[in-house]
């Protein structure tokens, strides 16, 4: 036995001399790989602890300089499971220092791409389009986008300090929202309308995508599909899958009568709806329940005297008159 151990560890030692890249064997180690492992995880400000990200349909890691200008990218195509122990591989090419941006659940079903140039793109550039026809966003389902962006990870000259493998997590960010928009008729309108009379409608101009994930200005509005949950005689609900909700950007709540060829409310989705409830954190929370209930505050009185009262995730936050001499 001890004879096998004798044979048995030089071996090995001669093995790792031989497979490694280190000027005890080379003099030139212009040649030896350099690279990053990038992992992934998930944690909100409102998270005590890191999660897993789960599955994503489709992955692109870039690679920036410290000027912004992209150094190499890598996609995964189909579905990527990004658990603890999933790394990413990026050899950038030379030393230097390097930033690492991710996108996950970025699928060619659902958007289209940029072409992505080594040496010309940046931060700044367009990632992605939501795809749409004409201006009606395609339906994202419970489908989720995600996206994070690294630390600055600094690779020494490989010629002085040879194979040098770093490794950089990403904390990634969802950048879909899911609100379920539900309509209930107030038994004091029930005899007067009919739940079929309405489309709930919901806008936003956020289908267009910077890789720093920044959003242009003048992106159009998309019409966003909704898929019914739920419908009875007197209430109706919706499911819909919005990409980020942000200030600026005509997020936009509207609830149409058909029958009367009016709108009964159109609100801004974020500023007068969603961030009307003071436990919302947009940072936090991605999934929303929101309730119009119509109804007559005073049905035997003279004149108009229908309201909208809204609820956000259980949270009541106040009601909006519905103006009904201003039809189309």
């Amino acid at each position: 036995m001890n004879r096998v151990h004798h044979i048995i560890l030089p071996l090995l030692t001669l093995l790792a001399l031989t497979t490694s890249c280190s000027k005890i064997i080379y003099e030139d180690l212009e040649e030896c790989p350099q690279g990053v492992y990038i992992s992934f995880y998930n944690q909100t400000p409102c998270m005590e602890a890191p999660e897993t990200v789960g599955e994503v349909n489709g992955l692109y890691v870039f690679a920036f300089d410290l000027n912004d200008v992209l150094v190499t990218v890598k996609k995964v195509t189909g579905w990527v499971d990004l658990t603890e122990a999933y790394k990413v591989e990026l050899p950038p090419v030379e030393k230097g220092q390097y930033s690492f941006i991710a996108w996950g659940g970025v699928a060619d079903q659902y958007f289209t791409f940029e072409n992505f140039v080594e040496g010309v793109t940046t931060k700044k550039d367009v990632m992605l389009r939501l795809r749409a026809e004409n201006d009606k966003a395609i339906s994202l389902g419970e489908h989720k986008v995600w996206q994070g962006e690294s630390r600055v990870v600094s690779l020494p000259d490989r010629k002085e300090y040879g194979t040098v493998f770093d490794e950089v997590a990403i904390n990634m960010l969802e950048v879909t929202n899911r609100i379920n928009i539900t309509l209930r008729l107030h038994k004091s309108v029930q005899d007067r309308y009919n739940i079929d009379d309405f489309d709930i409608l919901a806008y936003s101009a956020d289908g267009t995508y910077l890789i720093n994930r920044r959003m242009p200005l003048d992106n159009p509005t998309l019409n966003y599909p909704g898929v019914e949950l739920y419908r009875d005689k007197v209430a109706r609900t919706l499911s819909f899958t919005l990409m980020e909700l942000k200030t600026g950007y005509h997020n936009l709540l509207r609830l149409y009568n058909k029958k009367e060829k009016k709108d009964f409310l159109e609100q801004d989705l974020l500023g007068k709806v969603i961030l009307e409830n003071p436990n919302v954190n947009l940072e936090c929370t991605h999934d929303f329940d929101i309730v119009l209930e119509l109804e007559d505050k005073c049905k035997d009185c003279p004149g108009n005297n229908l309201v909208i009262n809204i609820f956000i995730n259980n949270y009541q936050i106040h009601s909006f008159a519905v103006n009904l001499t201003n039809r189309y």
